[in-house]
């Protein structure tokens, strides 16, 4: 599943904008996430808590945990995601995945074992937004993936982003997340035409509360038939626990961006004729 919509709030920003050279669009991809369980014991559950209550995810992967449920917690203000109904032995991979439009920010991620938190079975979680700059002279669009970490409480040691790789303009036809799911190494492996060079390719000690930005490229083909990738490891200390990925179209569709561009023209220019009338 892909997302690409954008929320009022976004909407009304992008008004006051009218007239200059560029505009951001921020959208919410799929994320995936493949997790190492490091516990040491079996586990069959997997949970994460975003900051929005009564929160439901727009698509969510139940290719590997076949349950999927939310429930609100924290006295209702936040939402907690659970995926169930498959024992994951230690030193195996999990993979959970699901659409992010509106969560607000990861909070927590642990595993646990028949809806018991494991004890210190918390970890690192990764988040991002794709930014697209859309540059209204020129007709391109800057990609840029903008990330955050979350420490779970049992996570002390430095958060870092390793072997960070990104592809741009790959034909929406040419590849999916069913196909990523099956085969990671696979299918990134084939797509060597469509990499970029992000910069830096290591990042350590992630901040909870700020952002990092990964620059993918500078592209003339936006809208959904178009899609952007990043992938990285994420390690904790010296600790591979797992994979961060995304697949997300390349929005927003020049049209789309051009009639919204047009509307906040007209909602500016009204006032200001109102006021020569008077």
């Amino acid at each position: 599943m892909r997302v690409c919509k954008w929320s009022l709030v976004l909407f009304l920003l992008a008004i006051p904008l009218v007239g200059r050279a560029a505009v951001d669009i921020f959208h919410d991809p799929f994320l995936n996430w493949d997790f190492v369980n490091f516990t040491g014991v079996e586990a069959n559950n997997f949970e994460i808590i975003v900051d929005a209550p009564n929160w439901t995810p727009n698509g969510v992967y139940t290719g590997f945990f076949p349950n999927f449920s939310k429930s609100p917690v924290n006295g209702g203000l936040d939402t907690l995601l659970s995926w169930k109904g498959r024992n994951v032995p230690p030193a195996t991979i999990a993979h959970v995945g699901l659409g992010m439009q509106g969560s607000g920010r990861i909070l927590d991620a642990y595993w646990t074992k028949d809806g018991n938190r494991i004890p210190g079975g918390s970890l690192a979680i990764v988040y991002e937004r794709t930014r697209v700059r859309r540059e209204l002279t020129a007709g391109t669009a800057d990609i840029t993936m903008v990330l955050q970490a979350t420490r779970g409480p049992d996570v002390t040691e430095p958060v870092m982003l390793t072997n960070i790789q990104t592809f741009m303009d790959l034909p929406a036809n040419l590849l999916g997340l069913d196909d990523l799911n099956a085969d990671l190494d696979q299918q990134v492996g084939r797509l060597s035409n469509y990499r970029t060079s992000p910069n830096p390719d290591v990042v350590q000690n992630l901040p909870i509360d700020s952002f990092f930005d990964v620059f993918v490229g500078t592209t003339q083909n936006i809208g959904p038939e178009w899609e952007s990738l990043l992938i990285a490891d994420v390690v904790v200390g010296t600790q591979k626990i797992g994979m961060f990925w995304n697949l997300n179209p390349q929005c927003p569709e020049p049209t789309s961006l051009l009639g919204l561009l047009a509307l906040g023209g007209l909602l500016r220019l009204r006032p200001r004729s109102v006021a020569q009338a008077a």
